[in-house]
């Protein structure tokens, strides 16, 4: 399932947190953290400049409601 980049609103599939933890032998927790706040960057990804701010917007309005659920933020991104 896709979560969204709170920055770009870009569609990431939260299994590249996950291998992107083990890559840098951390934590997806560590990781999913670093992405709420810096988005595409703290996965090694570029920021698209072509998704619309709102969604963006949209995006971190929902991580900061729910924290560190990122379950129910890809439950949310799908509806």
């Amino acid at each position: 399932m896709d979560i969204l980049c709170p920055i770009c609103a870009e569609p990431v599939d939260n299994d590249e947190l996950h291998s992107y933890a083990k890559e840098i032998e951390s934590t997806y927790q560590a990781v999913a953290a670093d992405y709420r706040k810096r988005g595409c960057k703290a996965i090694g990804m570029k920021h698209s400049t072509n998704s619309p701010s709102a969604v963006a917007a949209r995006a971190c309005v929902v991580y900061d409601i729910l924290g560190d659920d990122m379950d129910g933020a890809m439950a949310e991104f799908t509806d």
